[in-house]
């Protein structure tokens, strides 16, 4: 005997549902980092500032230059964690999209602007920072307090960028998610309505037929206009929330 196998493919809210989730959870790290990007600038212009008082005897200046250099090494090793945190956000972002679009589930214009917004992600890393934390990197290593000044302050106009480029991709991010919030009631209307006509037609042949539905039938066909109701309801609700945002 051969065995079979039955595919159940996931529903229209259930793909929203796992989109939600991934997005929200990608536009709150975006938060986070942003939120610590603000404490690493601090961070960085306190260390500029202590490099400005000039020392006097030998001992003071070697001080200057130790405590100096770990703090460049804390800065750099804080400016990479939020990079590696930024590139697992494009990724989670990435899955996200290309599973919406492989169940045709959102529109082609909201398809366009993740697509728009991954671009973003990359532009947040840019060349300049990069080149930025390199300079700061060998500055460091030659323990030359001028250079170390300058590398430092070309570092913090750079992470400066990084902040800003941070704040507007979660902006945009927050635009795309009501868009697509707005995609998902539109398929979800869609499938109401297919099954709204697939019940009347069962309905007109069980007519045609002359049957009477038995009470379990007639329970269950109750049940399932009751469900369309309520999610009908819902989806008015969630339009008007999406009007308000």
């Amino acid at each position: 005997r051969t065995s079979e196998f039955s595919i159940r493919f996931p529903s229209v809210e259930e793909i929203f549902k796992r989109a939600d989730e991934q997005a929200n959870r990608a536009e709150n790290n975006l938060k986070d980092i942003k939120q610590d990007a603000e404490e690493l600038k601090k961070k960085v212009d306190e260390a500029i500032e202590q490099m400005r008082p000039a020392k006097t005897s030998d001992m003071a200046k070697k001080q200057q230059e130790f405590s100096s250099k770990k703090d460049v090494e804390q800065i750099l090793k804080r400016q990479e964690e939020l990079n590696n945190r930024v590139a697992d956000v494009k990724k989670d972002l990435e899955q996200m999209t290309k599973q919406l679009d492989e169940q045709k589930a959102i529109s082609p214009e909201t398809m366009q602007k993740y697509q728009e917004l991954q671009k973003l992600f990359e532009e947040i890393k840019s060349p300049e920072l990069d080149m930025a934390m390199k300079k700061l990197e060998e500055a460091m290593k030659n323990v030359d307090t001028k250079q170390l000044q300058e590398a430092m302050k070309n570092f913090q106009l750079n992470e400066e960028q990084f902040k800003k480029s941070i704040e507007r991709t979660a902006n945009i991010l927050k635009k795309i998610k009501m868009e697509q919030k707005v995609d998902e009631l539109m398929k979800r209307s869609e499938q109401l309505a297919k099954e709204q006509e697939q019940a009347e037609k069962k309905q007109e042949d069980i007519e045609n037929k002359n049957e009477k539905k038995n009470p379990e039938q007639r329970e269950e066909d109750e049940k399932k206009q009751a469900d369309a109701k309520n999610e009908l309801d819902r989806m008015k609700s969630e339009a008007k929330d999406v009007a308000k945002d």
